[in-house]
């Protein structure tokens, strides 16, 4: 007579789909794009005082930092596409990686609606006559020639 196993046999393993490559992307994106806007934002302020200190000379390094601060709304539009895809995918496949593609939608989002709040401010700030009404700018007296 047989008897029965007193240990239970165990279940098939079902590995579970993997991260959402698209998901990394988009959070790689944002990330990149954040990266290089605040090294832009801080290049900006150390060229400035450069500017200054060099009369003049140093502001041709501005021209640099600005062509390198284009990257980051492209990297932040990069980043909420393949955000929206990756959720697209994740959705019908279960793969992992959610949390990835919605951190990468945030600091897009966030990127680009500063970049919008940014043009508006100045905007209305140029057509308020801000600018204008800055003493050195606009004054031929304060220049001694």
């Amino acid at each position: 007579m047989a008897y029965p196993n007193p240990y239970p046999q165990p279940m098939g393993y079902f590995p579970r789909p993997g991260s959402n490559s698209m998901a990394t992307f988009s959070f790689v994106s944002g990330l990149v794009g954040w990266v290089i806007a605040l090294l832009t934002i801080c290049g900006n302020v150390l060229i400035a005082v450069l500017a200054v200190a060099t009369m003049g000379i140093g502001s041709i390094l501005g021209i640099c930092t600005s062509a390198v601060g284009i990257i980051s709304p492209i990297a932040w539009l990069i980043a909420i596409i393949t955000g929206h895809v990756a959720k697209s995918q994740i959705g019908r496949t279960g793969e992992a990686g959610s949390g990835s593609a919605t951190m990468g939608l945030i600091m897009g989002y966030l990127g680009l609606g500063l970049i919008l709040l940014s043009a508006c401010v100045l905007a209305i700030l140029s057509f308020a006559g801000v600018a204008i009404s800055i003493p050195f700018l606009t004054d031929p007296a304060y220049y001694n020639y």
